[in-house]
């Protein structure tokens, strides 16, 4: 997830269109990769593995990683194939680093599943998902309102309220893999 999104980054940034299309390529690729290694995690939870951990939780926490995968490569597609230029690149650029924030968080809380023992990593973890959703979910209302006052014409209102809209999902999804964290921290830490 981390590599997609700072492929992502450039690929915004970028003017040259091949080099876009090349970034779309690769963060196509990287989660074919995500979903393989899901699809391996999964395969490897309904055999008879031993592990610290709820089934049901592991499953939760690879398949809201799996889907979070899934849309980051369809909103970069969206994104890279819809705007030209300069087209909301304030917003996007926004949107981006709350997303890059997200899947910072997120790695730092997963990464310590493993050791229960730096709670406080995990807790901090979680709290930072749950700041950058709020602050997301504020972007979100100012975008959507400096969209209908900046009206050009409607097809372009149309694909930056699909952007937004797909971006603010993509913000819940990772809130979700924050409850799931919470959750084996109350179970098991």
């Amino acid at each position: 997830l981390h590599s997609m999104i700072l492929l992502f980054r450039k690929a915004v940034k970028e003017k040259n269109t091949d080099l876009r299309n090349q970034y779309i390529d690769r963060i196509s690729i990287l989660n074919q990769e995500n979903f393989k290694l899901a699809q391996g995690l999964l395969s490897e939870l309904s055999k008879n593995l031993i592990t610290p951990f709820d089934r049901e939780d592991i499953h939760n926490l690879t398949t809201s990683l799996r889907t979070i995968s899934s849309r980051l490569d369809s909103l970069a597609r969206l994104v890279l194939v819809s705007t030209r230029g300069n087209d909301s690149v304030h917003e996007l650029n926004a949107f981006l680093q709350h997303t890059f924030e997200h899947i910072e968080y997120m790695g730092k809380g997963v990464h310590q599943l493993s050791d229960l023992k730096r709670r406080k990593v995990i807790i901090e973890a979680c709290v930072g998902i749950q700041e950058t959703h709020k602050e997301n979910l504020t972007h979100y209302d100012t975008a959507l309102t400096h969209s209908f006052e900046d009206v050009q014409d409607i097809n372009t209102l149309l694909r930056n309220l699909d952007i937004y809209a797909a971006f603010n999902d993509l913000s819940k999804r990772c809130k979700g893999v924050a409850f799931t964290l919470e959750g084996i921290l109350i179970k098991y830490g």
